[in-house]
């Protein structure tokens, strides 16, 4: 019979490449409107949208430890050394070396902080804390939100819908922590529509 690709991608380990290739096979589910399936199709469609914000940061992290390496290469090869005091080219690209390191540092660490969030449900009643996925209606459109301690702006997208991770330090996040669905927005004025 047909293998069911999203249990599979649920229960194998993340970042296993069999997992990988599961959740690759597995495209998040439709987020339905049935009031009755809702709550049980979006907290999956959470665990997929989290294994996509994993799936991004593992890139950015990978991309810019591997410019990193490469200008710092650059930087120290026989090619860039200074021919003068004012040719400055090797030291430049070891310092953009140097925060490019720090930037492949900051997505590890931020790597490490979502693997260990609890996958929690909320209802509409529960205050909004982090992992809550946070449907806002705007006045020209609906967005949905994760709320994450780290990440702030990564983007993915699930069953053509886009999830934007938010953090409490932002001007947003820190209007919806403690919210709950129902409740208004000051800036930009906006209506909590779900949290999940």
């Amino acid at each position: 019979g047909r293998v069911d690709t999203g249990l599979l991608a649920r229960t194998l380990p993340i970042g296993t490449k069999t997992h990988a290739n599961a959740h690759r096979r597995d495209a998040c589910a439709p987020l339905q409107k049935s009031k009755s399936k809702r709550l049980l199709v979006l907290f999956m469609n959470k665990a997929e949208i989290i294994r996509e914000i994993l799936h991004s940061l593992r890139q950015d992290f990978e991309s810019r430890l591997r410019v990193s390496k490469t200008t710092r290469e650059q930087g120290n090869n026989s090619e860039s050394r200074a021919e003068g005091k004012y040719d400055t080219l090797s030291i430049e690209e070891n310092y953009l070396a140097d925060g490019l390191a720090k930037q492949a540092e900051s997505a590890a660490q931020a790597i490490a902080i979502i693997e260990k969030m609890p996958l929690r449900a909320f209802t509409d009643s529960d205050p909004i804390d982090f992992g809550a996925l946070v449907e806002i209606q705007f006045a020209r459109a609906n967005e949905w939100f994760f709320l994450a301690p780290v990440a702030g702006g990564t983007e993915v997208t699930c069953a053509r819908t886009t999830v934007t991770v938010i953090t409490h330090e932002s001007p947003l996040g820190q209007q919806l922590l403690g919210s709950r669905a129902g409740e208004k927005i000051k800036s930009p004025s906006a209506l909590i529509l779900r949290v999940v």
